[in-house]
């Protein structure tokens, strides 16, 4: 009841809006000038203006490089392999191993160039040269026997997906 009496009273104001928005366009008024007229104040967050950069020509922009680390490696009295940017205590042997953050340490995987293949290819298959890979065709009734094997297996799937949801309700 109280529902019946929302919408009718939500059909009455559409109604009223409606009218008094014909009553305004038809004595020229824009009926939502108002609503276009409301602007929320908002401060002012653009960016300010950049200054004019001079024109540098010729000048070629590159990245600093990095200088070279060196890290030292070794062994300590318990087994362990030990990295460090410093040289170990006196004693120890170790291996000072020097790094170019600058150069790849990661090698190029080789991309293998395409072998010719022979005949023509098309958007869905390829059209072979000889005749020795064309497709052997069965006769209708052997086809006819697969696609009975293909439907009894399907409704055996079926009816299994179908006493599943059963147990499980």
């Amino acid at each position: 009841m109280l529902v019946k009496l929302l919408i009718k009273m939500a059909c009455v104001c559409v109604i009223a809006i409606g009218g008094v928005s014909y009553m305004m366009s038809t004595q020229g008024q824009d009926p939502l000038a108002k609503l276009r007229d409301f602007s929320p104040v908002m401060p002012d967050v653009s960016m300010p203006a950049l200054p004019d950069l001079p024109d540098i020509p010729n000048i070629a922009f590159k990245p600093a490089k990095a200088a070279k680390t060196t890290v030292y490696r070794w062994t300590d009295d318990h087994g362990v392999t030990q990295f460090s940017s410093s040289p170990p205590q006196s004693g120890q042997n170790f291996k000072a191993v020097e790094i170019d953050p600058n150069t790849n340490v990661i090698a190029a995987h080789p991309i293998p160039e395409p072998e010719p293949e022979s005949g023509i290819e098309t958007a869905s298959h390829k059209i072979p040269d000889d005749s020795s890979e064309l497709p052997t065709y069965k006769d209708m009734g052997e086809i006819r026997q697969q696609l009975d094997q293909i439907k009894a297996i399907n409704e055996n799937r079926i009816s299994d997906l179908n006493a599943l949801i059963q147990q499980q309700k």
